[in-house]
């Protein structure tokens, strides 16, 4: 508290520690814009043997209150609710991704297994697969860690009661005499406790094969698998994939994917599923050989199911008349007596769907026909449900799907046949999100940093677009407003229009004014046509008059034959008159023909021109590397290029930085030391008046003392500087870096622990006029180990010096994806403004609080006046205040209300209400707000006032 002017100030802010503080500058405009929608991918389904529980997988953030984590996670779906399954052993969340799922025929018991993450510092849970009992909550290892190879289908299963785990991994310790590195099938027994091998022959394991996928019927003894093991079985010389089913109990191996006489597939097979008895399996093949009844003419895949007990395979994916389909089966589910079949086929389209074959009459029911496609069934034991996962385009499944991603669905078949289809998986009662499950990535911001571009996942975002976007499952680039949040697509039309294609790359003017921006859309331009194929293009749109200009434009004015096609990051001035990007596009400019990428700068006044050609015209033989940047003025551009021939004396073999100044249209190779370099360069980041650029290298050539890799070049001096000046105890990262934008120095990242295995993210400030950096920002370490490290990506830093910023670290419960997101961190001056424009006070109450904010911004002893006019009350007789004002102060890390006590006077004079107004001004360092000037009411309430205003 302290006092000036004889007027009380006091401060209601604490200081932050571990520098400034972060807070979301993009969030969901409608935290419940999804209702009970996920706001992720389903991945795949398991549907208990009585039809109660589906079990699947979804990264979604707003299933449960309690999910934390950020990963994909296993959850089912009782029918009263939602439960997630997958949990540590002491029931705490999971700090990696759940890759699969089996549920026992009850839904009592859940096998999932966990993925790995190499940017963590541990891996104690990799690969390790888990059963959880629902009844008691315990959950037990079934294999500490069991690797499975990359792109390998199904490969978990478990009995009906739960006893067996059969499961596919690469590991090779978790049984004695498996020596290979191959994939294989094993079978854990929870009540005992041991561990077999699977995929072995009838007398030793082989070695030369891998399995994809697996199955396993209701009792656990009998586990089908497919292997391209050529010694699993006598006489298998096909080279192929084929299906196996191993015997546990009386350790025998057989191959099923056969003709009924016993010859082999001619092609490759998967195993699909096993019926509950055992006495059924499942497959597909691209064998033409298998059926005995039908000549296979289709060349395609097609499904089969073997009978066990008399060797015969019969073909499932036929029609109801027994024909062929021309299409391919690709995978497929069968009931528990192996009478029905769910296949997921082509047929009739090319997308697939879901059919039910019926073996007893041959019937085969179409149980979905959507415009999006279907993937991955289960069925129950009756075969007459069965779960499935809907891609995102599925959006007709239901009635209101609008979240744009794959989702779990069920379908019944009653008598009639009639098919019924639900979406699963929805919580009972919507669980708002501000966040997006998915990445966000910051692109640009303007100056004064007012208007945000990020690109995002659709269409949870933007509440206007969202009806528009609900079909469309892309990253797009939006414009977000720092001080309200408002959120809108930056690819639009003259109209105001939303593109009708991509928009996947934007920037934006220093004034904020033109919005850059690339997409395939057609309804953007009028000279843009709506050909079969669309290249993607520049445009540039004015925000003020809502004007578009076409700027891939060819040397005869038409639209660019290749378009941009690039979705690299574009380079522009403050006034937004010039462009640079990247573009295949050969006729940009005459004489184009290297078959490379190149970089062109657009002028409004001058069109386009090559900029990453050698001075005497020769074109680059190798492609740019990175993103370039321009200077405000947009005189000069730096590169990274991976061409030896721009300049002359480059034999390094290595990617270059280069400058590119306009006026002279000459390109030079800069931030070369003495000796060429022995690695590349990429560029971090160009001051705005275009003489300092900081780069990234981990070439030997330059003096770096800290070893971060980081250094900096002054274009009028040359000298080469490292950036961290002493900043770098420690190994792990060296991101990110951006210049102030009064290019009076920059912020840079470092790791600040010397432990190898630890990341400790530090942003340090530092002034080129003082040169010793210091902290605004310690980043947290993470709790637990297994998990990604917090980080901070991309920066950009506004005037007032706030660093808008990439981080993935929950700034709140609410903060809960787990992913990227955009924050801004208060490390700049902020903005002063009164709490509201208007406010009432009492004659009789003696005084008034007047409130003025800090908003977005923490940096630096700040001040400002609220200066006293008269109106109707007059300083002095109605209210007393200095006339200079009522001084705010906020220092050095702080920031929110601070509040000023005025005496307001009671004269006891029968009058009507009075006002005056206070108006911020004298600011130090803290720039002006929203509202600004506040008007105080006085209130005259002695008595009952007459109409004309007077008491009575």
């Amino acid at each position: 508290m302290r006092s000036r002017h004889g007027w009380l100030v006091c401060l209601l802010i604490a200081n932050l520690a571990h520098g400034y503080e972060v807070r979301r500058a993009v969030a969901v405009e409608d935290p419940a814009i999804l209702g009970t929608q996920a706001n992720a991918e389903a991945t795949r389904c398991t549907i208990t043997d009585d039809a109660a529980i589906i079990g699947f997988l979804s990264g979604a953030t707003n299933l449960t209150v309690s999910d934390q984590n950020g990963r994909v996670d296993s959850f089912l779906d009782t029918g009263v609710g939602l439960v997630r399954a997958s949990r540590g052993l002491g029931g705490s969340e999971l700090p990696l991704d759940t890759l699969d799922l089996a549920v026992s025929a009850d839904g009592q018991f859940v096998a999932f297994r966990l993925g790995s993450d190499f940017t963590a510092a541990s891996g104690a849970q990799w690969n390790r697969i888990y059963r959880l009992n629902r009844n008691n909550g315990n959950v037990i290892i079934v294999a500490g860690s069991a690797a499975v190879a990359p792109g390998t289908g199904p490969g978990l299963a478990i009995s009906n009661d739960g006893r067996y785990i059969a499961y596919a991994s690469s590991t090779n310790l978790l049984v004695p005499g498996d020596t290979d590195a191959d994939t294989d099938v094993f079978r854990f027994d929870a009540q005992t406790g041991t561990t077999v091998l699977v995929s072995v022959d009838t007398g030793s394991p082989g070695a030369d094969g891998d399995v994809n996928r697996i199955a396993m019927d209701g009792s656990g003894n009998l586990i089908a698998f497919d292997s391209n093991e050529a010694d699993l079985v006598a006489s298998d010389t096909n080279g192929a994939s084929d299906v196996f089913v191993r015997n546990v109990t009386a350790a025998t191996t057989i191959r099923v994917s056969k003709r009924s006489n016993g010859n082999e597939a001619n092609g490759a097979s998967e195993v699909a599923d096993i019926s509950d008895d055992g006495a059924y399996v499942l497959f597909s093949s691209l064998a033409s050989n298998l059926d005995s009844t039908l000549t296979d003419g289709n060349v395609e895949r097609d499904v089969f199911r073997h009978r066990l007990s008399n060797g015969t395979t019969r073909r499932v994916s036929l029609d109801s008349a027994g024909a062929e389909i021309a299409e391919a089966s690709v995978d497929g589910a069968i009931s528990g007596d192996g009478q029905f079949i769910w296949l997921i086929s082509y047929r009739g389209g090319n997308r697939p769907q879901v059919w039910r074959k019926n073996l007893g009459n041959d019937n085969l029911l179409q149980i979905t026909n959507s415009i999006g496609s279907v993937f991955q069934v289960d069925t129950d034991l009756l075969g007459t449900s069965a779960c499935f996962i809907g891609s995102s385009r599925s959006t007709d499944l239901v009635v209101g799907d609008s979240n744009a991603r794959s989702d779990v669905y069920r379908a019944t078949i009653t008598t009639g046949p009639t098919v019924g289809i639900t979406r699963e998986g929805q919580p009972a009662s919507a669980i708002p999100s501000s966040v997006l499950a998915s990445d966000s990535r910051l692109l640009d911001i303007d100056d004064a940093g007012r208007t945000l571009v990020v690109l995002a996942q659709t269409p949870q975002l933007d509440a206007d677009t969202f009806p528009e976007f609900s079909m469309r499952d892309q990253f797009h680039a939006y414009l977000v407003n720092r001080f309200d949040g408002a959120v809108g697509s930056a690819c639009r039309n003259a109209a105001g229009d939303n593109t009708d294609g991509s928009c996947r790359m934007a920037g934006i003017s220093g004034d904020g004014r033109y919005v850059f921006f690339e997409s395939d859309g057609t309804n953007l331009h009028p000279d843009v046509p709506d050909a079969a194929v669309n290249w993607t293009q520049i445009f540039r749109r004015d925000q003020q008059t809502g004007a578009v200009d076409l700027i891939t434009r060819n040397t005869v004015g038409v639209v660019a034959s290749n378009g941009a096609g690039s979705n690299q990051a574009l380079a522009n001035n403050a006034s937004g008159s010039r462009v640079v990007f990247q573009s295949s596009a050969n006729d940009l400019v005459v004489n184009d023909t290297n078959n490379l990428p190149d970089l062109f700068l657009w002028d409004a006044s001058a069109g386009i021109r090559r900029i990453s050609v050698r001075n005497n015209g020769t074109q680059a033989n190798d492609a740019p590397y990175d993103r370039p940047y321009m200077s405000a003025d947009g005189e000069y551009v730096v590169f990274a290029h991976a061409a030896d021939n721009l300049v002359a004396g480059d034999n390094n073999g290595r990617v270059d930085l280069f400058l590119y100044q306009v006026s002279s249209s000459s390109l030079t190779r800069i931030a070369q030391p003495a000796t060429q370099t022995s690695d590349l360069a990429r560029p971090l980041d160009f001051s705005r008046d275009g003489q300092w650029l900081a780069f990234y290298s981990a070439a030997t050539q330059y003096t770096d003392p800290d070893n971060a890799n980081l250094f900096l070049w002054n274009r009028s001096t040359g000298v080469i500087s490292e950036i961290t000046n002493g900043q770098m105890p420690g190994e792990l990262l060296t991101l990110p870096v951006s210049f102030l934008r009064d290019n009076s120095g920059l912020i840079f990242g470092v790791d600040s622990d010397p432990s190898p295995n630890v990341l400790t993210q530090t942003l340090y400030r530092r002034y080129f006029a003082s040169g010793a950096p210091f902290a605004v920002l310690t980043v947290p370490s993470v709790a637990n180990p297994e998990m990604s490290p917090h980080a901070a990506g991309a920066m950009r830093i506004a005037t007032d010096q706030s660093a808008f910023l990439e981080y993935n670290w929950p700034l709140a419960l609410t903060d809960n994806n787990g992913g990227l997101d955009i924050g801004e961190l208060q490390s700049g001056y902020g903005f002063a403004e009164f709490a509201t424009a208007t406010i009432d006070v009492d004659e009789s109450a003696g005084s008034v609080n007047i409130e003025v904010f800090r908003r977005f911004g923490q940096a630096f002893d700040a001040d400002v006046l609220a200066v006293p006019a008269n109106g109707s009350a007059v300083n002095g007789s109605d209210f007393n205040a200095s006339p200079t004002g009522l001084l705010y102060l906020w220092q050095d890390g702080m920031s929110g209300m601070a509040s000023a006590t005025l005496t307001i006077t009671d004269d006891a004079t029968t009058e009507p209400t009075e006002q005056f107004t206070l108006s911020l001004a004298d600011y130090g360092l803290i720039q002006p707000g929203a509202i600004t000037t506040l008007t105080v009411n006085i209130i005259d309430n002695d008595d009952v006032l007459f109409a004309d205003g007077f008491e009575q």
